[in-house]
C-alpha cells in the first residue's frame, strides 16, 4: 500500500510504503491507517501489478459552535432589540415580536432547516459558516434545527427549544391618596398618588378633571411622574397647587376627577371618580 499527502511533488516526496496483511479469502489483503489527518493519494501494488492512483479526502466533522437569538419587539413598545449570544434557543417575547436565529458551525454551510412542532419546516439560509432564519412570535410552540455542509454532513440542535408568546395585558392602577370627599381653598394644594403596574412598562399617567360648575367645560389633564421604561409595579404622583391652574379656580367650583394610566399599547386603566369642592377662604371676625 503506497501513500503520500495530496499536493506532494512527484520528484520531491517519496511514497510511504505500508505492508498489507493477508486475510483468509483467496488473494485478499488489508491494511489500516490509524491516524489520517490530511488528504492522501494512494495506490496498491502486488508483485508486478500496480493499481491506478486514488485519493482519500479528509475533512473536519461538522460541529455546531453557537446560536445567536435576536428579538425585535413590536414598535409600539419602543424597546431596543434583545441580542442573546450562545443562547439555548428558548424565546420568551410579546406576540408580534420578530426573532432571528443565527446558527454558527466550524465549517462552511450550504443550508439548514427549522423543524417546528406539528411538522412545519422553514429554510435556514447559509452565509459562510452561519445559517439564519426569522420568524414571528404568534403562539406557544417548540422547534429544533439542523444545518448541512457541502460534504453532506448534518449537525442537529441538542434538543427542542421553546417559544413562549406573551400577551400584552392592560395596566392596573390602585389609588393611594387622596380619598373621600375633598374641600380646599383656591390656594390649597393636594397630592395625588397611585400604585400602577404593567407587564411591559407604563407610557403615561394623568390626573383627569373637569370643572363641573362651568358650562361646557373641557376635560383637562395633568401628568403624573412615571418611570416609563420600568415594568412591574411603581408609584406615580402629582402635587397639584391650585393657584397654578389656568384659568384659576374660584370658591364654589366643583371638580370631578380620576387618575388614568396607559401602557405603550394605549390600553388604559382608571380609578373611580372623585369630587373636589373649592370653598371660600375662612373669615375671622
Amino acid at each position: 500500500f503506497h501513500l503520500r499527502p495530496v499536493g506532494a511533488k512527484d520528484a520531491e516526496t517519496k511514497w510511504q510504503v505500508v505492508p498489507m496483511e493477508r486475510v483468509e479469502k483467496l488473494h485478499t489483503y488489508k491494511t489500516a491507517l490509524p491516524d489520517v489527518n490530511e488528504s492522501t493519494q494512494f495506490y496498491v501494488t502486488a508483485e508486478s501489478y500496480r493499481s491506478g492512483r486514488f485519493q482519500l479526502d479528509v475533512y473536519d466533522p461538522l460541529v455546531l459552535e453557537g446560536l445567536t437569538v435576536v428579538t425585535r419587539f413590536p414598535p409600539y413598545l419602543g424597546r431596543p432589540d434583545r441580542v442573546e449570544k450562545n443562547a439555548t434557543g428558548d424565546v420568551r417575547a410579546p406576540s408580534g415580536s420578530t426573532v432571528t436565529l443565527t446558527v454558527a458551525a466550524n465549517r462552511g454551510l450550504v443550508g439548514g432547516t427549522l423543524l417546528w412542532q406539528g411538522g412545519g419546516k422553514q429554510h435556514l439560509a447559509a452565509h459562510g459558516k452561519t445559517a439564519t432564519a426569522s420568524f414571528r412570535v404568534a403562539q406557544n410552540t417548540t422547534y429544533t434545527y439542523e444545518v448541512r455542509d457541502s460534504m453532506g454532513q448534518v449537525a442537529k440542535s441538542p434538543g427542542p427549544s421553546a417559544v413562549q408568546a406573551l400577551g400584552d395585558e392592560p395596566p392596573t392602577i390602585e389609588l393611594q391618596r387622596p380619598t373621600g370627599m375633598l374641600s380646599l381653598t383656591p390656594l390649597g394644594e393636594l397630592t395625588f398618588e397611585a400604585t400602577v403596574s404593567d407587564d411591559f412598562g407604563i407610557a403615561a399617567a394623568d390626573l383627569v378633571f373637569r370643572r363641573e360648575t362651568k358650562p361646557d367645560a373641557p376635560q383637562e389633564r395633568l401628568p403624573l411622574t412615571v418611570s416609563k421604561n420600568e415594568s412591574g409595579r411603581q408609584t406615580v404622583r402629582l402635587l397639584l397647587q391650585f393657584e397654578n391652574l389656568e384659568p384659576a379656580v374660584q370658591p364654589e367650583d366643583v371638580l370631578t376627577w380620576h387618575l388614568e394610566v396607559r401602557d405603550r399599547k394605549q390600553q388604559k386603566a382608571v380609578t373611580e371618580m372623585g369630587i373636589l369642592a373649592i370653598r371660600h377662604f375662612e373669615v375671622w371676625s
